[in-house]
């Protein structure tokens, strides 16, 4: 579901529903949850919107390497699907867009979990290295232009 009007807080809170975690939200006949679930990488809403070069950014999860308890080997199930999820998008976009795909993947050093809000500089950091790899190539679809840095 795109949720393009009505409640930003809703629409924020059916972002962070994650089974386990936070409870999914209700919205009409729809129960909302994390749309990484189905659709890591919504590139299909500016395939739909007409878009013409989509730069589009994701992550792989780093799966744990010591799983001590259940919850943690729900965690790494969840995290070889969801990799799976976002491989398969990227593949499939890649095939079905007719326009430019920029992806930007970032690589991590060590694992980051779901709760590791003080990596969010180290996150950071890996988006933006990665983001300027592909400059050159926006350069040269946006016709060499100089507002891009």
């Amino acid at each position: 579901m795109i949720i393009s009007e009505g409640s930003i807080y809703e629409a924020v809170r059916a972002t962070i529903a994650l089974p386990l975690f936070f409870p999914p939200i209700r919205k009409g006949n729809h129960l909302l949850a994390h749309g990484y679930l189905s659709d890591p990488l919504p590139i299909g809403v500016a395939m739909q919107e007409g878009a013409d070069i989509i730069l589009a950014m994701g992550f792989e999860s780093i799966s744990q390497t010591v799983r001590k308890s259940f919850p943690d080997y729900i965690l790494h199930l969840s995290n070889i699907i969801s990799n799976n999820l976002l491989q398969a998008s990227f593949s499939f976009y890649n095939l079905a867009h007719h326009s430019e795909l920029i992806t930007i993947i970032p690589k991590f050093q060590q694992e980051i979990h779901i709760f590791d809000t003080h990596k969010v500089p180290e996150i950071i950091r890996a988006g933006e290295a990665e983001g300027k790899k592909t400059l050159p190539e926006l350069r040269k679809l946006l016709g060499g232009s100089r507002n891009v840095p």
